[in-house]
């Protein structure tokens, strides 16, 4: 892929061909006066669209993307976009995009943000009739910041379809009854088994668990505010990001349904 990525990349016009395609970048545009479609024209180093009538109206070929208002090149978001399928480390990420670490972070957080989205407007049950689910609570520490601090501690609850291989995660204020059982209803389908850790065999959930907690550890440090995108990013690759190849095609496929242009 990384002889294709090189194709995407090479110049403007690969780039912006290839965000055409995957509906990330409109295809057209329409003169806000007259309402005609607009041409496309060279600009220094990148394009934009003015009409032919109104020739002081433009437009950036961003206006209404996912990358609108952004400041990086066409070749860079697509480098950025496939680093990060990868889960490449934002220092390795910034040499081979050739871009800032800074950079590389912020666009890690708006990668991680169309994940979360995405989980949002598609929300999806585990489990049905002749499934079993094994569900689990999970203790997760943050990073003691100064000596002697307690560290911030919170609780993750999840559930693990051994039959679809498929789970969710989901943190909580507390374990008490009324928290959890409606996030079972929420989460797990009518006419599920659900096993609990409680004298059950629980290998697979606990894989699952051991899957979260190395992703929990890439987290240490990191502000709270992104914690849960973090969950939500680590529970999208789950179910659309298994490999490099689908975490990079579904993030622009969803970025696309995200910002229609």
């Amino acid at each position: 892929m990384l002889t294709q990525l090189f194709e995407w990349t090479k110049d403007f016009d690969s780039a912006y061909t290839f965000l055409k395609e995957r509906k990330i970048l409109a295809e057209k545009m329409v003169c806000s006066v007259c309402q005609q479609e607009m041409s496309l024209i060279k600009n220094r180093d990148t394009k934009v669209f003015r009409c032919k009538a109104h020739k002081n109206q433009k437009a950036s070929i961003k206006k209404g993307s996912f990358l609108q208002d952004s400041k990086i090149t066409l070749q860079e978001f697509i480098r950025i976009a496939y680093v990060w399928s990868r889960q490449i480390t934002g220092v390795v990420a910034s040499d081979m995009c050739d871009v800032s670490w800074k950079t590389i972070c912020s666009w890690y957080q708006y990668l991680r943000d169309a994940t979360s989205h995405h989980m949002l407007m598609n929300p999806y049950q585990i489990g049905g009739p002749g499934h079993v689910v094994q569900i689990d609570e999970s203790l997760i520490c943050k990073r003691k910041y100064n000596r002697g601090r307690v560290p911030e501690q919170r609780w993750v609850f999840g559930g693990w379809d051994t039959e679809d291989k498929i789970g969710f995660l989901v943190f909580v204020s507390d374990r008490s009854s009324d928290t959890l059982i409606p996030l079972i209803k929420k989460y797990i389908k009518p006419g599920t088994t659900i096993h609990s850790v409680s004298g059950v065999h629980t290998n697979n959930v606990e894989c699952f668990w051991k899957n979260a907690k190395r992703k929990f550890k890439t987290m240490m440090g990191v502000h709270s505010s992104t914690v849960e995108s973090h969950l939500d990013e680590f529970l999208w690759r789950e179910v659309y990001g298994k490999s490099g190849k689908d975490a990079f095609d579904n993030v622009l496929l969803h970025i696309s349904q995200w910002y229609i242009v």
